[in-house]
């Protein structure tokens, strides 16, 4: 039989948030306008919030249908996957599993490259 060793350790020190008024203990420490601040899980949310709000209002994203519409265009993939992975073949310098991935997806599709296709391509 073990024995677990328990090490008495001492509480960490309560840090206050940076909100006048809030008694709870900040979590983690931010960057805002004015410097860094001590803040609370719900004080660190209200900031969040008025980033999001000011990001909306810059970009005239007023109304939930033109927020969603904004996240549908960031979010809609500008190539088809088989273009994507043709770029990733013609980039040089990637992590091997990158050109692994892209010729087991190509493969699959009926897209086989030719030997010293690629030499070709980077003396051109």
């Amino acid at each position: 039989m073990s024995k677990r060793i328990t090490q008495e350790r001492e509480p960490r020190p309560h840090v206050k948030c940076a909100h006048d008024l809030c008694i709870e203990p900040a979590i983690l420490s931010r960057k805002l306008k004015g410097g860094w601040a001590n803040l609370c899980k719900r004080h660190e949310l209200f900031h969040i919030q008025q980033e999001a709000d000011e990001f909306c209002r810059v970009k005239n994203l007023t109304t939930r249908l033109a927020q969603m519409a904004f996240i549908r265009e960031k979010l809609t993939p500008k190539d088809s996957p088989r273009v994507h992975w043709e770029r990733v073949l013609q980039t040089h310098g990637l992590a091997p599993i990158a050109y692994e991935m892209a010729r087991n997806y190509l493969r699959g599709r009926g897209y086989e490259r030719e030997a010293g296709q690629d030499d070709e391509e980077v003396a051109a």
